[in-house]
């Protein structure tokens, strides 16, 4: 492939990449290296990502600041307010509008209060609270350009203690709970990789508490599943991650991208 027309190799790959390139190489290509994306911006996408921001905020005034809860609430109903910005949902009936999303954050540290809540940060060397965490970690797989390690990185909510136990814990906003909803987790990727995440770090993460919280029109609901990461989990994840990258750089230099053509076409409307 002519050099002049490849696409800059990222220097780090996330779970959102690997997930995208698993579903259709040619999406990776178009999402993640050419840069297309819709000029619409998802309401699910842009409502959970500001109700996650509330929950942050919140959480650093109460536990790192150690302000009263109310205000530790007021704090975060606030900085969810300005992430939200000027955006405009197609629907301005949505369960997820933004009145709704600030409802539903007071309704959250009513079901989780922060001082009585069953899992609570865990402190780090310095003892900070570990309210949302990131990382990125080298990994055996060289940049095609600089020669230097590709990095594994990520973003969660809370490294939480739960029964003296160090696990992942990543809220997560939907329409609706249920059976299906908690088996969605047993196999996810995204928490592999953040357990592994950790136990690189040196904490004794043992796996992920996934929380939901659902938007519906006249209501909230919640639901919370424990999902554990034995060793050979965490390593077949890893195994499997090196490869996929290793094969992304083989595409990438020789400029051709494998479509999936089925139903990752229409996946989440496409």
């Amino acid at each position: 492939m002519n050099s002049s027309f490849r696409p800059t190799f990222p220097v780090c790959f996330d779970n959102s990449m690997l997930t995208s390139f698993a579903a259709c190489n040619r999406k990776f290509q178009y999402e993640y290296l050419e840069h297309f994306t819709s000029p619409h911006l998802s309401i699910h996408l842009h409502a959970g990502g500001c109700f996650a921001r509330g929950l942050e905020v919140a959480r650093k005034a109460f536990y790192q600041d150690q302000l009263p809860a109310a205000e530790a609430i007021e704090k975060g109903g606030y900085a969810l307010v300005e992430q939200w910005g000027e955006y405009e949902p197609f629907d301005p009936t949505s369960p997820k509008r933004l009145e709704r999303m600030i409802m539903g954050l007071g309704e959250y540290f009513r079901q989780y209060p922060m001082f009585s809540d069953h899992i609570q940060p865990w402190k780090d060397e310095s003892g900070l609270a570990m309210v949302e965490h990131s990382f990125a970690i080298p990994i055996p797989v060289d940049h095609p350009t600089t020669d230097e390690p590709i990095l594994y990185t990520g973003r969660f909510d809370m490294v939480g203690e739960y029964n003296a136990g160090c696990y992942v814990l990543d809220d997560k906003t939907t329409g609706q709970l249920g059976a299906s909803w908690l088996k969605n987790w047993h196999m996810r990727s995204q928490f592999t990789g953040y357990t592994w995440a950790l136990l690189q770090e040196g904490y004794p993460c043992l796996g992920a508490i996934v929380r939901g919280q659902s938007f519906l029109k006249t209501k909230f609901g919640f639901a919370e599943v424990l999902e554990l990461r034995p060793n050979w989990q965490i390593e077949e994840w890893f195994q499997q991650m090196i490869r996929r990258i290793v094969r992304i750089k083989e595409l990438w230099d020789h400029g051709f991208w494998d479509q999936n053509l089925d139903h990752s076409c229409a996946a989440y409307g496409g």
